[in-house]
């Protein structure tokens, strides 16, 4: 009779080795920040949405037309006032009302005969358009001005490139450049009154003193 041998078979237990610890440790921490990104962005959306929204509804309330999209272009004239909410918003033609725009960036190319109203990134009035009323900047980045702008640019912006801004006139300054003149003229005749007395009268008086004994 043949002898029986029972063999053990021992399984070595082993824990995760340093590489996938690392890996997964990297893994979660990926997806923690797609998760983070992903509501971010979609904060920021509704955010947006949102503001668009308000925005629209404040000028729809007084008479505006409201015209929305991803990006507008408006190659015929406009008569009545508009509000736009775009990602881009560009008008070629002219305006006849005021405008307000809520965009990304928005381009001027025509005279807007009105006001213009813009809370976006980038604003540009390019070289060939024309404002002739006043431009509101409602949390602007940066406000290009290289055409005309008849009124006044008011609001808040980070940066405002205006090349041809017009000067201020001394008429609506308050110092005024004329009363400054006003009184340095005083001032330097004053000063040089007295001299030039003080040269002239010896001269005058050696003068007579020289004809004097001419004329005994």
């Amino acid at each position: 009779m043949m002898n029986q041998q029972t063999i053990h078979v021992v399984h070595e237990k082993r824990g995760c080795s340093p590489l996938a610890i690392v890996l997964a440790g990297c893994g979660t921490v990926l997806l923690l920040g797609i998760i983070s990104i992903v509501v971010v962005v979609f904060l920021g959306y509704r955010w947006t949405v949102q503001k668009a929204d308000e925005f629209a509804t404040k000028y729809e309330a007084k008479g505006y037309q409201h015209v929305s999209g991803q990006m507008i272009e408006e190659n015929q004239p406009i008569d009545s006032p508009r509000v736009y909410t775009a990602q881009v918003v560009i008008i070629r033609e002219d305006v006849e009302a005021d405008i307000a725009i809520m965009s990304q960036s928005a381009e001027i190319h025509g005279t807007v005969h009105g006001d213009i109203d813009f809370l976006g990134q980038l604003l540009v009035i390019h070289p060939d358009a024309v404002v002739t009323g006043n431009i509101r900047v409602e949390m602007g980045q940066v406000i290009q001005i290289q055409g005309t702008v008849e009124g006044e640019v008011t609001g808040s912006w980070q940066v405002l490139n205006w090349p041809g801004k017009p000067a201020p006139d001394d008429a609506d300054d308050p110092s005024g450049g004329s009363d400054d003149a006003a009184d340095d003229a005083p001032d330097v005749a004053a000063d040089d009154a007295p001299d030039v007395a003080a040269e002239v009268e010896p001269e005058e008086e050696s003068a007579v003193d020289a004809a004097s004994p001419a004329g005994l």
